[in-house]
């Protein structure tokens, strides 16, 4: 179930025992195996259904530190997260990425 925050009259308080923050490959993957053995879990995403500039707005910032990409570049504030910069795809390890190699 998809419910936006903006529906929730003021003072609603969503319960569950576990709570994940971002849809992310990361985060949709645990929220799914967790409710999978039977944990009550909510996962939040700060973004929409659908990227919109408005929300991907949030993330401008100034990066110090490490080099690394602008955040409002690196980031995706939406269902699915980051994923959308490699389209989602994705496909279950194989053997052989568990074994040793040189």
């Amino acid at each position: 179930m998809f419910v936006q925050g903006r529906e929730f009259e003021a003072g609603y308080v969503e319960k569950a025992k576990i709570c994940v923050f971002g849809s992310g490959p990361a985060g949709m993957t645990l929220a799914i195996k967790l409710s999978e053995f039977g944990h009550d879990v909510l996962l939040v995403e700060a973004g929409g259904l659908e990227y919109t500039d408005e929300s991907q707005a949030l993330f401008d910032g100034k990066v110090v530190g490490d080099q690394y990409y602008e955040l409002d570049e690196a980031r995706l504030r939406y269902l699915g997260g980051t994923s959308g910069h490699w389209g989602g795809y994705c496909r279950p390890l194989d053997d052989h990425d568990y074994e040793v190699h040189p």
